[in-house]
């Protein structure tokens, strides 16, 4: 496992963008294997930036934000990244 794949990521935020029509997904990845990847993706993710940005706890909110356990295939997956972090190369 080296930094800078999305195996490293586990438990951070990410992006997964997927095809057909091209859509992006936001949450924790979960897992990565060589299916693909699996993320908590939270529904309401514009109130939960709002939320979090008024200093509720993000920890508390996702308690209250309904999320879904996603799986996506290497097939259907477009880019995969951490907003705002760097990539390490």
């Amino acid at each position: 496992m080296a930094l800078g794949t999305p195996d490293a990521w586990i438990g951070e935020d990410v992006m997964v963008q997927v095809d057909n029509p091209v859509e992006s997904f936001w949450g924790p990845l979960l897992e990565v294997n060589d299916r693909g990847v699996t993320i908590h993706f939270l529904q309401k993710l514009g109130e939960l930036e709002e939320r979090r940005q008024l200093g509720e706890k993000v920890e508390d909110l996702r308690q209250e934000m309904r999320h879904h356990q996603v799986f996506f295939h290497w097939n259907n997956v477009r880019l995969i990244a951490r907003p705002g972090k760097p990539e390490e190369e």
